[in-house]
């Protein structure tokens, strides 16, 4: 072939390829670093996404934005059409009007009460009287402590004291001794272990088989975008199956995307829990948007089985 044809072809490809990518849609992704990514992130390594969106003509303009809230404002001014959403985001968000569904289960349990190891509290009953550092108010974590509290025979509104602490900020005031325990999410939770707490209890044992973490669509990606949140949503379940199923190489995937040491996240994973088939659940969403309304943490009542869209899961194995 003459060097002149050759150049000719290689334009040729190079133009059908862009004019390929450019007759794609974009379906807008957020998702935060913690654990419960690891099916996305096992996704995004192994190329799941882009191949499912190319089917239905798609591809993914991701973004990573590391607040929970964030991801949902993002989602409320339309800048972003689906989205890792803590259960407590999503819930609280929908209470107050965000148009958006929760379309798979991303995590179940994942949480982890911690203490100083010369604290001396041996169980949730030894807080009384303590400071205890949360999140956010009306945030899973909260709602675990408080619910591990009265399990524990004590009032949260009155036998403790909260405070406000961003979760990476957690485990320097523990071992500064600011407060008395700290309560977070994996992997920060094994992170707080390992620099030096004691693991009091988990948010499994408080609360068993609660769902944490999920992916959410806004109403207007489903309408306008249903085979592109259909892709999304099966190959996080068809991933979060494969990390089930192949733990060892997911957490060392697990372990590149989160910039974290593989002993962190070996000490970290069995605390984190997961469906294969990815099914959210409208008991405990039900039963967690009832506590935040008794709270006072929203004042629209929400109904699980309408904030839930299920029809994305059909198909899958």
């Amino acid at each position: 072939m003459k060097l002149s044809a050759l150049i000719t072809a290689l334009l040729l490809a190079i133009w059908g390829a862009t004019s390929a990518t450019a007759l794609q849609k974009v379906i807008r992704f957020a998702h935060q670093k913690n654990l419960f990514m690891a099916p996305v992130f096992v996704a995004l390594e192994k190329g799941l996404f882009d191949e499912a969106l190319a089917k239905v003509g798609y591809r993914m303009e991701r973004h990573e934005i590391n607040i929970g809230p964030a991801v949902a404002e993002a989602m409320a001014a339309g800048k972003i059409d689906v989205g890792q959403l803590g259960m407590a985001v999503i819930v609280t968000a929908a209470g107050r009007g965000l148009p958006a569904k929760i379309v798979v289960n991303t995590g179940v349990a994942g949480e982890g009460v911690v203490v100083r190891t010369d604290s001396g509290i041996a169980s949730m009953a030894d807080l009384r009287g303590k400071t205890i550092a949360i999140p956010a108010k009306g945030n899973m974590q909260d709602f675990v402590v408080r619910r591990g509290l009265e399990k524990a025979g004590l009032d949260p509104a009155k036998d403790v004291r909260f405070v406000e602490i961003a979760g990476p900020d957690q485990k320097q005031a523990l071992n500064g001794k600011l407060v008395d325990a700290i309560t977070l999410w994996e992997p920060l939770v094994t992170d707080a272990v390992l620099g030096g707490g004691r693991l009091l209890t988990t948010g499994q044992e408080i609360y068993p088989g609660h769902d944490n973490d999920t992916i959410s669509a806004t109403t207007e990606a489903i309408g306008k975008h249903p085979d592109a949140v259909r892709a999304i949503v099966q190959t996080v379940v068809h991933a979060q199956q494969w990390v089930i199923d192949n733990p060892e190489e997911a957490k060392s995937i697990a372990a590149k995307y989160l910039g974290l040491p593989r002993p962190t996240v070996d000490a970290a994973w069995s605390n984190v829990l997961r469906r294969r088939d990815g099914r959210p659940s409208a008991e405990y969403t039900q039963e967690f948007a009832d506590f935040l309304s008794k709270w006072g943490y929203i004042k629209t009542k929400v109904i699980a089985a309408d904030l839930i869209d299920e029809q994305f899961m059909r198909g899958n194995n």
